[in-house]
């Protein structure tokens, strides 16, 4: 669960020790900070976010949603 109590769906880490990426119900895809948690960015999508994976070179994420859309982000750091 997130800090909010909404159950997360798939939970990745690209880089162990850098940071990880969380996605859930609440339509949202989070990438977090570690080891504090502290929040990278937020993005909301239009429908429960079920899956995601990050590129091996760690500069995309793409995400699965409920509605049988795929969306691709790039990362940039």
């Amino acid at each position: 669960m997130d800090p909010f109590g909404v159950p997360n769906v798939d939970l990745f880490s690209p880089t162990p020790g850098k940071w990880f990426v969380s996605t859930g119900k609440d339509n949202l895809l989070n990438a977090w900070r570690t080891p504090y948690g502290a929040s990278i960015f937020q993005s909301k999508e239009t429908s429960s976010v079920l899956s995601c994976d990050v590129s091996t070179d760690d500069q995309f994420i793409v995400t699965g949603s409920g509605d049988k859309k795929a969306t691709v982000y790039e990362v940039i750091y």
